[in-house]
């Protein structure tokens, strides 16, 4: 989890969400770094996965081995399957935390999902629906 957590390039995400917030004017912000880790955690499960054999079967990731090269395929799916739980988990705590009155926490962590699923990134990109009715 940790190799694949916390290569290179992996802190993006959690610094552009404390940007947001703070532009919104949020005041407690260590809630809204566990919801920017929480998307991190997201990202780096999903590399994870991408790499395995039966996906890209990757060598590298950013110059180093990806994560079923350096500690075998077994390893790298159940890495995944854990970075994935802890980023719900993260966002269920720092949902109660931030005290929203715009979503509740189970809205958040429903939006989460709902950004992972078969709708979402599990599902790939959508084609464009080009209208040509009003030609």
């Amino acid at each position: 989890m940790r190799y694949a957590a916390l290569g290179p390039g992996k802190r993006i995400r959690p610094v552009l969400t404390l940007a947001v917030a703070e532009m919104l004017g949020a005041r407690d912000l260590d809630p809204v770094v566990d919801l920017g880790v929480a998307v991190e955690l997201v990202h780096a499960c999903s590399l994870v996965l991408d790499d395995l054999p039966a996906m890209d079967d990757a060598e590298l990731r950013r110059g180093r081995p990806t994560t079923h090269r350096a500690f075998g395929e077994e390893v790298a799916l159940l890495a995944a399957f854990a970075l994935l739980n802890r980023a719900y988990s993260l966002v269920a705590g720092s949902a109660g935390r931030l005290a929203l009155s715009r979503h509740s926490p189970e809205e958040m962590i429903h939006r989460l999902a709902c950004a992972i699923g078969t709708g979402g990134m599990i599902g790939g990109p959508r084609p464009r629906v080009i209208h040509l009715s009003g030609i």
